[in-house]
């Protein structure tokens, strides 16, 4: 609220939280109250990369979601997702379309976008193309343009010609603007000044040419690096340099302009940007006192890794003699006139490693296909834009190290010893062995790959020794598997595919996956990937084979391996399944084997294709269905949840039966089986550590949320860390790695759950990494990584969770790197327990990812220049929802130094590397005052460091701010009234619409014969209609003996665009296979008979098929909706369903069926 009238005042505010603290959801609350109490608002958001662009697109929707409660159908409509949906803009064409395409959306871009290279003269005239297909009237303002400078500015004119009037325009990390409006900035704060409607553009405008944005709101916790000044360079290039400050009633305006007024004094200065600015400073309350980040950050500042504040050590004489030799050649190169003893700080490549020049790396980049900017395919380091001159972009020192290097190998016949970059390795490898994540930043680019590949070899020396001791009897044979692995990485390099053993496994699998997300090729970087993942080495029952082949295929006995048998549960576990469910059905059981099997078999026929072979996954869920519809026949609460089961997690099928075969497998095939999930119900202890019961209002509710966390654990079972513990108990059951080989039992799949769980239970009372560790890390933090990870998992079907599941977790490394882009999946997978427990990184990490929910150490192996990139770099790990928040939040007494923040500056105290890490803590010290209390200002930072006035000073010790962190941006109490009152509150008459649509419900019920009627939820009703001759049978009717039964459900919900109320009614076909083109046309015929009813096809992420439904909606008004409009449209509806159904599938429930059903 505070934010909101400040905008409301001064048509700017800027959110400077400390790291983490959600200013995110404060700007989209912002948005939120602007778009209730303006409905036409136009908005605008500028995420300054890819990565986090996405980011908001995905926060929009959780924040509509969870935390914006009123449905006005103005921010949030009836089905809880955004009025006015984000549209992602990646280019500049992006934009244009969303303009003219999609008026109602709001366009989210990226800083990256308005970073054009027009130097070329082909880019320029593409450019002007893009411009011209949307908007031709623009296209003279880039016309025979050839000075890129110019075109620049000009293209900035289109753009504003594009853009409408913002009513608010939200800049996330605007600090990255603070250079900025003027000849000698960059193209992006050019371009998107001038799109802004800057009021000096450089050039004559044209005559329409006007300032964009209304308000302004501006994101960043770090909003300056040494000078108030850096703010109004962002208001500058926002448009908003000229913006004058007031406050409440105060007569006093300060004018923003005066910030750059250099005779003004620190105080006055701090007071203009009080009038804008809100930064709250965070807290944890630990032994009953507040401590801010400072306090439960541990900062590791004297280089070393193995006890606190104590130097690097040099135990190793060669290593002495090394870090000696490359001082004095860097030394002696720095003293040349050209450097005059001075060097960029953290790019000078002796620091890092000592391998992989840049050529090398440009020759790879060019090889590989990758496409590179012109900034980034010169410089040997992140941050490019620390200085402009080549040489230093690419390490000064590079071409001396890498000859140093090439000498040593040539004489010894190994690498170069790097003394950090071992050190480092040592103290990361006890990640393996603990579990304890670790986000590493670096500099250099190639030092990404070089310390995963340090780290990838101690990992596969750690593996060696826990499968060995896991297998004790298969030791050689575990030796035999590692030799061939070495020669595989010997004969081979990366990426090269790897021999198949999924055919030696099984052979004659059809359709058989369950999973359309197993596509991981695997590699030969790790050995994980080497036998765990992907195809596998061939001729050897490999962790990737026993995956693919046996618990990812739906035929064999591991299929149901993590499967619940629902129907035991409904009936409390009891020992005979089949008894118990033919006491409470009133039947013998003979009869009930006959009328399970029948039904079983008609859904067995429309799960899949396969005639023979009878996959033991398909049969089991047929049988579950089966048994569960007969007892949603039943009345009272047992029937209720069975129909609730049916309904989330088998899609609402109704009880058809047909023939089975004589061969089709008995019930005992889907009830009363033995699996991972059913035997740790019989543990309570362990249960309640990874699959914790839940306690929700509605037996619904809780049905989803306990699915929801079985297919997690599930999938981090079999495509994680965990999957290791699993394998080699099932190598440890089965007693070979022979391909082929099973276990020699008639219950090996039972068996195998007892043994896991076994090790499960062994591991709880132990602190190394394992299976335990990780699963029960991920069910306490449940809500948390699905937050951050899986937002779409709290609504999607259930049966789309495997696949949703799947796609994050698959291709897992022990080890990840990451330069030159944001690979979304390895970000996703440090958010969880498991794999990765390494992230080496370059700068693509500094902003906008929260990789916090289980990391607490933070490693500077390259440190940044400024104090603003280390802050954001060590706030990765330090936001709302942290570990370290989770676990000392509230805690009654003080934590052990190891539960804290861990940050690391590693160097060596004998190199001039010591000179930059001081000189940066200094600027840190300084930015933490600047940004708080007890202002103290220095007036600029230089990015270079001279050596020569360094040493002179006094190497002292940089100590720590150990004081309580108080915000001196924080009076929020001064904005929060505001002319906003609980008047300004508008909602729709939803309840009223819900009682309507609830009278209609009732009267169609009383005129149409349907069965299976209830109420989901008040805009959510289902019910079965009966049809004949393509008509609904009427309760005034007589039933004919030849009707059939037709599932529907009616919603009410939103129109896509607007603020009107609608009607769905949904009835499902089945599942189809739309691959076959002839399904296709059939279906496609069948639609345009019917009168082009909307038929809607979801993929069914279980198998190969499409689930089909027939979906018609119309407006839904208060006064003007007549019942008749609504029984019309489930007629329509309902038939069509039913005619496709009949005409492609044919199959439908019995007369005597339904009748039984209403009795």
């Amino acid at each position: 609220m505070a934010a909101y009238n400040m905008l409301a005042a001064n048509h700017v505010a800027y959110i400077a939280d400390e790291v983490g603290m959600g200013k995110t959801y404060v700007a989209l609350g912002v948005l939120g109250l602007l778009r209730h109490v303006d409905s036409q608002a136009r908005a605008m958001i500028i995420a300054p990369r890819e990565n986090i662009q996405r980011k908001w697109v995905k926060e929009l929707s959780n924040f509509v979601r969870v935390n914006w409660r009123v449905e006005d159908n103005r921010f949030k409509n009836l089905h809880g997702a955004p009025v006015r949906p984000p549209v992602v803009c990646d280019r500049l064409h992006d934009l244009a379309f969303a303009m003219f395409r999609h008026e109602d959306c709001d366009p989210v871009l990226r800083m990256t976008t308005f970073s054009v290279a027009v130097k070329d003269a082909d880019r320029r005239k593409r450019y002007a193309r893009e411009i011209r297909e949307y908007a031709p009237w623009l296209a003279d303002q880039l016309r025979g343009v050839r000075r890129p400078e110019e075109f620049i500015t000009r293209l900035g004119f289109a753009i504003n010609g594009l853009l409408p009037e913002l009513d608010l325009l939200i800049i996330d990390e605007a600090h990255n603007l603070r250079h900025g409006f003027g000849p000698r900035v960059s193209n992006r704060n050019r371009l998107l000044a001038v799109a802004l409607g800057h009021a000096d553009p450089g050039i004559e405008p044209p005559d329409w040419y006007r300032p964009k944005a209304r308000r302004v709101l501006m994101l960043s916790a770090t909003p300056f690096e040494c000078d108030y000044a850096d703010i109004y360079h962002q208001l500058d290039v926002l448009g908003q340099r000229r913006c004058r400050l007031s406050i409440n009633e105060s007569p006093d305006v300060l004018a923003a302009r005066d910030l750059i007024d250099g005779d003004l004094s620190e105080a006055d200065r701090q007071a203009i940007v009080q009038r804008f600015m809100l930064r709250r400073v965070g807290h944890l309350n630990i032994a009953g006192e507040p401590h801010s980040k400072n306090m439960y950050r541990r900062e590791w500042r004297r280089g070393g890794y193995s006890a606190h504040d104590q130097p690097m050590a040099l135990t190793d004489e060669r290593q002495r003699l090394v870090v000696a030799l490359i001082q004095k050649k860097v030394t002696e190169l720095l003293g040349e006139e050209r450097f005059k003893n001075c060097f960029q700080i953290g790019m000078l490549s002796s620091f890092e490693s000592f391998l992989e020049s840049l050529g090398r790396r440009a020759q790879k980049a060019k090889t590989n296909g990758q496409v590179e900017d012109d900034d980034e395919a010169t410089s040997a380091f992140d941050l490019h834009e620390q200085t402009d001159d080549q040489r230093e972009r690419q390490g000064v020192d590079t071409s001396h190290v890498e000859a140093v290097a090439a000498s040593y190998r040539d004489r010894f016949n190994e690498s170069l010893p790097h003394p950090k970059l071992d050190a480092t390795c040592s103290a990361l490898s006890d990640a393996f062995v603990t579990g304890e994540k670790a986000l590493v930043f670096v500099r250099r680019v190639a030092t990404v790959d070089e310390l995963k590949a340090k780290l990838d070899r101690r990992f596969d020396a750690w593996i060696h020794d826990r499968m060995r001791a896991a297998l004790p009897s298969l030791a050689e044979d575990v030796d035999r598997l590692f030799d061939r692995y070495r020669r595989e990485q010997r004969r081979r390099g990366v990426g090269d595919e790897i021999e198949s053993s999924a055919h030696d496994e099984l052979d004659d699998v059809v359709e058989d996956l369950r999973h359309e997300a197993y596509d991981d090729e695997g590699g030969i970087d790790t050995f994980f990937a080497w036998f765990f993942r992907g195809k596998g080495p061939s001729k050897v029952l490999s962790g990737a084979a026993m995956q693919k082949n046996r618990f990812a295929s739906a035929s064999t006995v591991y299929s149901t391996f993590f499967e619940d048998d629902f129907v035991a549960g409904l009936l409390g576990h009891p020992r005979n399944v089949l008894r118990a469910l033919a006491e409470r059905l009133d039947s013998d059981e003979a009869s009930l084997v006959e009328r399970l099997r029948r039904i079983a078999f008609a859904y067995y026929e429309q799960r899949t294709r396969q005639k023979e072979g009878y996959p033991r996954l398909y049969v089991y869920e047929a049988y579950q269905v089966a048994a569960l519809a007969l007892l949603a026949r039943l009345r009272g609460d047992l029937a209720e949840h069975a129909a609730v089961i049916i309904d989330e997690r088998f899609d609402g099928w109704g009880a058809n039966e047909a023939e089975p075969p004589a061969r089709f497998p008995a019930p005992s095939a889907g009830l009363g089986i033995r699996t991972f999930v059913t035997e740790l119900q019989r543990r309570p202890r362990l249960r309640e550590a990874l699959w914790p019961e839940e306690t929700r209002s509605s037996f619904r509710d809780a049905f989803r949320r306990r699915e929801q966390r079985r297919e997690l654990l599930s999938a981090m079972c079999r495509l994680g860390a965990s999957y290791i513990d699993l394998y080699l108990t099932a190598i440890g059951q089965i007693g070979s790695f022979e391909s082929g080989r099973q276990a020699d039992s008639d219950h090996v799949s039972a068996q195998l759950a007892g043994r896991f769980l076994d090790r499960l239970e062994e591991q709880r009372g132990i602190s190394t990494f394992g299976a335990y560790a990780e699963l029960g890390a991920a069910a306490s933090a449940f809500d948390t990584i699905v937050a951050v990870n899986f937002p779409d998992v709290p609504e999607a079907p259930l049966n789309e969770l495997p696949d949703l599941f799947a796609r994050t977790l698959q291709h897992q490394l022990p080890v990840a790197g990451m330069s030159g882009g944001v690979n979304k999946r390895v970000v996703q997978q440090f958010r969880m327990p498991g794999f990765p427990l390494v992230l080496v990184t370059t700068d693509v990490l500094q902003e906008g990812e929260d990789l916090h929910t289980f990391c607490r150490r933070v490693i500077h192996y390259g440190i940044a220049w400024t104090p603003s990139s280390v802050e954001q770099r060590t706030g990765r790990v330090d936001r709302i929802g942290s570990l370290v928040q989770r676990e000392l939040e509230g805690r009654p007494s003080r934590p052990d130094d190891d539960e804290l923040i861990q940050v690391y500056y590693p160097h060596l105290t004998d190199t001039i590397e010591v000179l930059q890490v001081r000189r940066v803590l200094e600027r840190i010290n300084k930015f933490l005052r600047l940004s708080h209390r007890d202002v103290k200002v220095t007036r600029s930072y230089d990015s270079r460091l001279n050596v020569s006035t360094e040493v002179l000073r006094e190497l002292t010790e940089i100590p720590r701010i150990t004081e309580l962190l108080q915000s001196a941006f924080d009076d929020t109490g001064s904005w929060l009234d505001g002319d906003l009152g609980a008047d300004a509150v508008y909602e729709p008459p939803v309840g009223a619409l819900e009682g309507k649509l609830g009278e209609i419900w009732t009267q169609v019920a009383a005129e149409l014969m349907l069965q299976n009627v209830r109420r989901r939820s008040a805009r959510l009703l289902q019910a079965s209609a009966l049809v004949h001759d393509r008509t609904l049978v009427r309760t005034d009717a007589q039933l004919p003996d030849d009707c059939r039964q037709q599932a529907f459900t009616l919603k009410m919900r939103s129109q896509v665009l607007g603020d009107e109320t609608l009607v769905r009614c949904a009835s499902p076909v089945g599942r189809l296979d739309l691959r076959d083109a002839n399904v296709l046309d059939q279906l496609y015929d069948l639609q345009r008979d019917l009168g082009d009813v909307r038929v809607c096809a979801r993929h069914d992420a279980r198998g190969q098929q499409y689930i089909v439904s027939v979906e018609e909606e119309r407006l839904f008004h208060l006064s003007a909706t007549q019942t008749s409009e609504i029984r019309q449209l489930i007629e329509r509806t309902v038939v069509a369903a039913d005619v496709i159904e009949q005409e492609m599938l044919a199959v439908d429930a019995p007369v005597a069926a339904i009748m039984e059903a209403s009795a």
